[in-house]
């Protein structure tokens, strides 16, 4: 994406769209397919469609209905996207021919920030006192704090394993400075990653758990 100026690719990466529309939350397919983002609908109301594309490229199609606005979470096992409503309660399961339930996040006070790609787990963040931290509601089960920090909680992923959650947090509200920590249900710990100081966030695992990216800010 560029909002100030045209983005040109660079001899390693293809360009899959040229309509100078900002991108939201790309999101590859488990199969590699397919990549599933949000675009905003309308500027002065904030809201977002979400679009699919081949990842070789071709034309976009929009999935989601127009009376809803959704961010793009990931896909489902079965080939369909998770997303979330603008306001973190409500969770969309769309598919690519448009079909669409929805369920709400577990807890009304909580914000969702991942959902596992069978649907079981649910991650969430929760005011608690005075900070936010992360938790989460398994299949049948209630909301429960995984473990409580001083930290300010902002993302949380799935990931590296199945029994790992990947947290951003600041130390304070609107912090310049972030860290992203890995938290073990092993362990019963957090280990904070050693990556640069500085604001960073949006980060997402491959299949095989050996590689994150994240967004940094420099």
């Amino acid at each position: 994406c560029a909002s100030k100026s045209p983005a040109e690719a660079e001899d390693r990466e293809v360009r899959l769209t040229r309509d100078e529309v900002v991108k939201y939350a790309p999101r590859f397919s488990p199969d590699g397919a397919w990549i599933a983002y949000a675009v905003s609908s309308g500027a002065e109301s904030g809201a977002l469609g979400v679009f699919v594309i081949s990842s070789k490229g071709g034309q976009s199609r929009r999935i989601s209905p127009d009376s809803i606005s959704a961010y793009p979470l990931g896909w489902t096992s079965e080939g369909a996207v998770y997303c979330r409503s603008m306001d973190g309660q409500t969770i969309y399961t769309i598919g690519l021919d448009g079909s669409m339930k929805s369920r709400e996040a577990g807890d009304p006070f909580s914000r969702i920030s991942a959902v596992s790609p069978d649907g079981r787990t649910t991650l969430l963040l929760k005011f608690n006192q005075d900070n936010r931290d992360l938790g989460r509601v398994k299949e049948g089960g209630d909301f429960e704090f995984v473990s409580p920090t001083p930290a300010w909680e902002e993302e949380a992923v799935l990931g590296p394993t199945a029994d790992d959650v990947t947290v951003v947090s600041t130390p304070s509200y609107l912090s310049q400075s972030t860290t992203i920590s890995v938290w073990s249900d092993k362990s019963r710990s957090y280990t904070a990653l050693p990556l640069p100081e500085g604001p960073k966030w949006q980060t997402g695992w491959s299949d095989d758990g050996q590689r994150m990216a994240y967004s940094f800010r420099r």
